[in-house]
């Protein structure tokens, strides 16, 4: 479709349509016609992504809207009543439009559910409007301004028809977005104890269709406006302005169900974004740009790989002052949990050497929107597809930022390594599922070119193909969705003639020799390229890919085999929690401390007898599969909830758990800690004072579970007890034949009898005061020494007996704790403890106990004061 830039009452359009991938093109421009036959001046085309031969064509000018079902073969004129300023199919029926009249002032919402036949209005003073998919059938929202301020949000998945009254999502907000399973709703909210002059912004999400919950930011930063740049495996990634020039990345947690709040993280400092409204106002970039946007590339294809550009830390305070080379360029290969620069080529693209090391602050810069709006470069931005998953081409520089002289640069690792191909600006894509890349100069002044040039060995070599027998100015270099193709279109105009538009089709199915076969593909897997192992996102996904010297032909049907493993866990695979954030020289989450918030804190919800999650500063990454490896050092802790009273329960070994039965709650029954990966349980203790359980097994790696003593100081631990009088753990080993004993963290580690015939196979262990208790398998008796130093063996009760097992030791004094005599006034003279929570009174001689139910008192007898 061609057409003025600016429609007018005198202006004309013309639209045509190829059926041969470009090869010839039909002009259709004689079926737009008004009632009176004059042609229409067509303003926007509407395609309809589900059903493919389905358009809608608007004449604004005339308020015509014209409709075909089969690619313009057949179209239909509607004249409306409205201006048709925008128009939005149903996701699943072709039949259903909207149209939105922005010139209208009730700013009126129109639907036909004839495919343009008749219309009636569901809405006035609507804001926006979004389809939502995850129901069926599908939701539409409207945001509806109020006279009083701010926007009601309505929903209906009947299409707002008569009768039927609307559910009213939120009301008060400022504005409103759907994406995925998530809502989001902006309000402007009076906090109490706030310093802030005024309301506050803040985000509502709703996830799943739960309730509005408000987000957590880590940081007392204002915040002006939000931007969701992506959502991936459940995370949101989110742009917040705090001020014209200062924004920052943050992503979320994934709600675990839809009653939980969504927390976010710091991300990325100083992401560059726009914001019409809040963000570089009255700059160069709110001229040319109308649209919010921000510099960030997800790379397609790979799951996690990020590309953004950051604003220099000493840019200036004038946003007037905004160019390319106030940014520099970040890579992240774990959605967002930690960012670094992009690794430079080694050499150029004619093979001498670069010379750009990090630690002279040189690195890779590629251009995203802001250089492709810059006036004087119009950089083309980076590109990747899903149908050539691992490359990447783009425009960019070397150096400390954005600025110099671009090149081409192109990685087929996702992002690991990158090499300078060809020099200058140019517009590439992808063809044949990324077995051919293609580029073409992209006209400047005194750009011009009739020359393609293209690539079929991943960017290593570099061929030339004439396509034209003049040069032209080249504007646009376009194939068809999914780059699954050997056809490319090329827009552009004669040097010395009036502008018109020339297109041109180019087929490079004849670079191909032959068709590819098994043996002329290889495998792949994406990495970060920094941990030596093949994962991404804890897990392997094998790719299948054209070796790049089989100049071979991949074909349109092409299906690539994938293959998918997961993999240790490694640091990779975690982010920062909440109230955390990444320190990127040392590559550890710290504590935020711009942030009033304790990450350590119990949760208000923890009950005792229950556990909960105390974190370590990390959180896996959302979509994150790996499996073990080395979780243990990031994943929280399991950590009990704090108690207010004594507690009063049985443990039990059961080998592969360990089971709590509460004595004052019977009827909860016998139920597992929430430790996993337990093997052979066979000895435990408790530590009372310090609420924490030591028990011995053969598995050395558990989460969140310190080991005390591995293999190398351990065989068969089976007896384990705690010496609450010097606060060390003794235990007996029965492989080694050894008692030893260690402080509490596992150190200082002292054997107390070895070498000794008592000492054969012990079972059991306990200590009472200074003395050591033990019993053997094979000594067949319960023996006693010092607890220091095993002096003085002996028997106890100078007996044998076989079949001995488990050995415990009780003393009141053992454990300290309190009870129900601890703070007692009641008892003048001795107080004693009952079960219960219960204290009875002992009186001396001579005098009488009274008794006033359950509690006892001391009492003067009859007729003595």
């Amino acid at each position: 479709m061609t057409r003025d830039s600016a429609p007018n009452e005198s202006s004309t359009s013309n639209v045509y349509v190829s059926y041969d991938y470009g090869t010839t093109f039909q002009d259709k421009t004689s079926k737009f016609r008004k009632a009176s036959q004059k042609p229409a001046i067509i303003h926007k085309m509407y395609k309809n992504d589900k059903f493919t031969s389905v358009f809608v064509f608007t004449d604004i000018i005339n308020k015509i809207i014209y409709v075909t079902r089969d690619y313009c073969q057949n179209v239909t004129a509607h004249g409306v009543s409205f201006t048709p300023s925008e128009v939005s199919h149903h996701p699943v029926d072709a039949e259903v439009l909207l149209v939105y009249d922005i010139e209208d002032e009730e700013r009126r919402l129109w639907i036909s559910e004839d495919f343009g036949e008749g219309w009636r209005v569901i809405e006035r003073y609507v804001k926006t409007y979004y389809w939502s998919e995850m129901t069926s059938p599908p939701t539409l929202y409207i945001v509806r301004e109020e006279p009083t301020g701010g926007a009601t949000v309505l929903s209906s998945q009947m299409l707002f028809r008569e009768g039927l009254t609307p559910n009213t999502v939120i009301s008060g907000v400022e504005d409103f977005e759907v994406k995925d399973e998530f809502l989001f709703a902006i309000k402007r909210v009076h906090l109490l104890g706030s310093h802030t002059v005024g309301a506050t912004l803040q985000m509502w999400i709703s996830y799943r269709g739960g309730p509005f919950l408000a987000a957590e930011f880590p940081n007392s930063l204002k915040h002006e406006h939000y931007y969701i740049a992506d959502i991936s495996e459940g995370q949101i990634m989110v742009c917040v302005a705090h001020d014209e020039i200062l924004s920052n990345l943050y992503v979320s947690s994934v709600p675990r169900s839809a009653n939980h709040q969504v927390n976010f993280s710091l991300s990325l400092e100083r992401i560059l974004y726009f914001n019409p409204s809040t963000n570089w106002v009255d700059t160069w970039l709110s001229e040319v740009a109308s649209e919010t946007f921000a510099d960030l590339h997800p790379v397609e294809g790979i799951r996690g790989v990020f590309i953004a550009s950051q604003l220099v830390s000493d840019f200036s305070k004038i946003p007037s002052r905004l160019r390319p080379e106030h940014l520099s360029s970040l890579i992240t290969f774990n959605q967002g949990a930690q960012w670094k620069p992009l690794q430079p080529p080694q050499k150029d693209a004619f093979g001498n050497p670069i010379n750009c090391k990090r630690e002279s602050n040189c690195s890779l810069h590629v251009s995203q929107e802001l250089s492709h709006l810059y006036p004087s470069t119009h950089d083309f931005t980076v590109l990747s597809k899903k149908s050539a998953p691992g490359l990447i081409i783009a425009t960019g520089t070397i150096g400390a930022s954005l600025k110099g002289h671009p090149a081409l640069y192109l990685s087929s690792d996702a992002g690991i390594n990158w090499s300078e191909v060809l020099i200058g600006n140019y517009l590439y894509t992808f063809g044949d599922h990324g077995g051919v890349i293609v580029a073409v100069q992209m006209y400047k002044a005194g750009a011009e070119t009739n020359e393609l040039r293209y690539s079929t060995d991943d960017g290593e070599t570099w061929q030339t193909f004439q396509f034209f027998q003049e040069k032209l100015r080249i504007f646009a270099l376009l194939t068809e969705p999914g780059e699954n193709t050997t056809i490319f279109t090329l827009f552009g105009s004669r040097i010395e003639h009036e502008h018109q538009w020339i297109i041109i089709k180019v087929d490079m199915s004849s670079v191909f020799r032959y068709s590819c076969k098994a043996e002329d593909y290889k495998t792949w897997s994406p990495s970060d390229g920094r941990s030596g192992r093949l994962c991404l996102l804890g897990r392997k996904e094998v790719y299948e890919r054209r070796i790049g010297h089989s100049n071979c032909y991949n074909g349109q049907n092409y299906d690539r085999p994938i293959s998918v493993e997961n993999c240790p866990c490694n640091r990779e695979d975690f982010e920062c929690d909440y109230g955390y954030k990444d320190n990127m020289g040392t590559q550890l989450c710290t504590v935020d401390s711009s942030f009033n918030f304790d990450p350590h804190a119990v949760p208000l919800s923890c009950k005792p007898g229950e556990f909960y999650n105390r974190t370590k500063g990390y959180r896996k990454i959302p979509g994150d599969t790996c499996e073990g490896g080395r979780d243990y050092m990031f994943l929280p802790t399991i950590t009990a909830c704090p108690v207010s009273k004594e507690q009063e329960f049985l443990l039990v070994s059961a080998r592969q758990e360990i089971l709590r039965y509460n004595l004052v709650d019977p009827g909860a029954g016998l139920r597992p800690l929430p430790i996993p990966n337990l093997k052979m349980v066979i000895a435990l203790d408790f530590d009372m004072k310090n609420n924490c359980i030591y028990w011995s097994d053969i598995n050395e790696s558990n989460l969140g579970i310190k080991v005390l003593f591995d293999h190398t100081v351990v065989g068969w631990p089976n007896g384990i007890t705690i010496d609450f009088q010097t606060e060390r753990i003794f235990f007996a080993d029965a492989k080694l034949d050894y008692i030893a004993s260690a402080d509490l963290d596992g150190q200082s580690i002292r054997k107390i009898i070895s070498d000794s015939d008592k000492v054969i196979q012990p079972f059991a262990v306990g200590v009472y005061k200074s003395l050591l208790f033990w019993d053997d398998w094979q000594v067949h008796q319960v023996l006693q020494a010092d607890k220091n130093f095993g002096w003085g063996i002996s028997t106890v009760g100078n007996m044998s007996r076989s079949g001995l097992v488990d050995l415990k030791v009780f003393g009141h004094w053992s454990q300290q704790g309190s009870n129900a005599c601890t703070n007692n006034t009641e008892c003048p003279y001795l107080c004693m403890g009952r079960p219960n929570n219960q204290f009875a009174c002992l009186c001396p001689q001579g005098m009488k106990i009274t008794r006033n139910g359950l509690i006892e008192t001391c009492a003067c007898p009859d007729l003595i004061e």
